[in-house]
C-alpha cells in the first residue's frame, strides 16, 4: 500500500460548481474558483479535491486548465 495516498493532509472539497452553457467562457468559473481558493487559504487549507465524471469533458478541461491533476480513479460495474 502506498502510504502517501492514505496520509493526506487536511483538504477542502468542492462538491458542485456549475456554469450554464450560455455563461461559459466568460471568466465566471475562474472568478468563482479564485474566491473559493481564497476562502480555503484563509482557513489554512492548502489542498483542494473534487470529483469530475469521466464523461464530462467540459468539466475535466476546465479543472485541468485550473491546475488540477488526477489523484484517484473510481471504477464501477453494474451487476
Amino acid at each position: 500500500m502506498n502510504r502517501q495516498i492514505y496520509d493526506r493532509p487536511i483538504h477542502g472539497c468542492i462538491h458542485d460548481m456549475f456554469i450554464t452553457g450560455k455563461h461559459r467562457r466568460k471568466g465566471i468559473g475562474e472568478n468563482m474558483l479564485v474566491e473559493i481558493m481564497k476562502w480555503f487559504k484563509s482557513r489554512d487549507i492548502l489542498r483542494i479535491e473534487l470529483d469530475v465524471l469521466a464523461q464530462n469533458q467540459v468539466a475535466a478541461s476546465f479543472w485541468g486548465k485550473q491546475g488540477f491533476t488526477d489523484f484517484q480513479r473510481t471504477l464501477y460495474r453494474y451487476l
